[in-house]
């Protein structure tokens, strides 16, 4: 107990002579200041500075109503500002991705009819009635007898080729 009073002596000391230092230094530099003052202007009144230190950690901010208002109505239109920016920006960000999009599915229905040309050209080469004969001729296969053939046609104009298969004896 008693070191603790002769420490806050100490250190009340301190703060004396800590407080008589700083008022010798606002002091001198008031000096200084007066004296470049009076160099500028040679008037005859004289100006003084006084160094006033203020504690104000006693004091307790009372709650202003009206201060909150305002800041309660600020941060709603901020709130509502940036929510309106932040939508903005979702939806130009939505529609370049709808542009790649429908880029990409372009580029994919181009490369459908590329491949649906391919597969017509490869109908086209595989439905030939001369490579069907050779494949035929090939297999073995003889040219249709003239009754085996029978041609109709249809009201349109179309002829329609049929044939009948007939079982062929053992040989």
């Amino acid at each position: 107990m008693a070191t603790l009073v002769i420490g806050t002596r100490h250190t009340e000391r301190m703060h004396t002579s800590q407080k008589l230092l700083r008022i010798d230094q606002v002091s001198k530099n008031n000096c200084e200041k007066f004296e470049r003052q009076h160099a500028r202007r040679h008037g005859p009144t004289p100006e003084m500075f006084i160094a006033k230190h203020i504690d104000n950690t006693r004091l307790i901010k009372a709650d202003d109503p009206v201060r909150r208002r305002e800041m309660v109505s600020f941060t709603l239109v901020m709130s509502l500002l940036f929510a309106l920016t932040m939508i903005y920006v979702w939806q130009h960000f939505s529609a370049i991705e709808i542009g790649y999009n429908v880029e990409a599915q372009k580029l994919q229905v181009e490369q459908m009819r590329e491949e649906n040309q391919e597969l017509r050209i490869s109908e086209a080469e595989l439905s030939d009635p001369r490579r069907i004969d050779n494949i035929s001729k090939q297999l073995g296969m003889n040219d249709p007898r003239t009754d085996q053939v029978t041609r109709q046609d249809e009201a349109n104009g179309n002829i329609v080729a049929q044939g009948q298969s007939r079982s062929l004896p053992d040989e």
